[in-house]
């Protein structure tokens, strides 16, 4: 293909179980002017064999294999450099495209020069692919470059980005790259929307990275926001210092996975069913403790609050009280770099 309209980046690393699903509905989508570009981190499965075996029967398909596990940053900047498309869109191996993703999103983006990224919402679904839940956010720029920091409403395989051959994942950010990602875009005043149309389907199992690597994640998401305020202090960050084998090295607690999955299947609820909520919240808690969930009575008493009124407490204040902490934890108190 000489210029395709898109580039899809899809990297890969033991997905065997969803793999070829995920590839079929990028295959299948309404617009058909795309590359489709897959990085193997050296999976230890059938990834690759699945991954061969699509590209033998669809020339818009390019593969690649890494001679060692580098991780995701470095599989996506893999396809980043010889992208051809105008646009990029990024694709999770065991998540699905819905199937107009790319066409919608590619539209939005020759309809509004001014936005560099657009993001979409996003259903959640379980290993076999049955409906749990879903998550609708509706924000313009403004709203993303406020909340960001504290409310990651960029799911990273709804994005689509243009081409400018200079964005790229920092690949010491093993986990939560994608969010030091959005918060750099952010720091270079790149707008970035959310819309509300559901463009991907999330897989929720317990081998994935926010289920298995829950606590490296989250210390790679706070060092993530330390770095922006850095730069918002500084002007730079302190990210050629920052050794990653410090967090890497810590051990997860995988027992937990299970109770994860639970507690995101209960939050769902919160949005379409509030009564079945609070009757699930107290067989969790009858279950497995208040100490598994901290903010249980909480949450059961805010469930009654009409749905509205809490988004604007939350905005208002529960938002500002963690940029407040943040500003005060990592621009105040820095007096110069580490």
């Amino acid at each position: 293909m000489n210029k395709p309209k898109v580039t899809v980046a899809i990297g890969i690393y033991n997905t065997e179980k969803y793999l070829g699903e995920s590839i079929q509905s990028v295959l299948d989508q309404s617009m058909k002017d795309f590359e489709l570009i897959l990085v193997d981190d050296c999976s230890t499965d059938n990834s690759f064999k699945i991954m061969k075996r699509y590209a033998a029967k669809d020339k818009r398909i390019e593969i690649l294999r890494n001679k060692k596990n580098l991780y995701i940053g470095y599989s996506r900047n893999r396809t980043f450099k010889i992208a051809k498309g105008e646009y990029i869109a990024i694709h999770d191996s065991d998540d699905i495209c819905t199937k107009d993703r790319l066409k919608k999103q590619a539209d939005y983006l020759d309809n509004h020069p001014d936005i560099f990224m657009v993001a979409g919402s996003y259903e959640y679904i379980d290993m076999s692919g049955k409906y749990i839940g879903k998550e609708v956010f509706d924000y313009d720029y403004k709203k993303v470059a406020s909340r960001l920091v504290v409310h990651n409403m960029i799911h990273n395989p709804t994005v689509m980005f243009r081409n400018d051959k200079q964005t790229y994942h920092r690949t010491k950010m093993i986990y939560a790259g994608d969010r030091d990602l959005w918060m750099r875009l952010l720091t270079s005043n790149k707008r970035i929307v959310v819309l509300p149309d559901i463009v991907s389907k999330y897989r929720v199992h317990p081998s994935s990275v926010s289920m298995s690597k829950h606590k490296k994640q989250k210390l790679f998401t706070e060092k993530a926001i330390e770095f922006y305020y850095e730069r918002r202090k500084f002007g730079k960050d302190s990210y050629d210092k920052f050794d990653p084998d410090k967090i890497l090295l810590l051990k997860e607690n995988n027992i937990y996975n299970d109770i994860l999955i639970e507690k995101r299947r209960i939050q769902l609820l919160l949005l379409t069913d509030k009564k079945q909520y609070r009757k699930e919240l107290i067989n969790f808690w009858k279950r497995s403790g208040l100490r598994k969930w901290k903010r249980l009575p909480l949450t059961y008493i805010l469930s009654f609050i009409p749905q509205k009124i809490s988004n604007i407490f939350t905005e208002l204040f529960s938002d500002n009280f963690k940029k407040f902490k943040l500003w005060y934890k990592y621009y105040f108190l820095k007096k110069r770099l580490p």
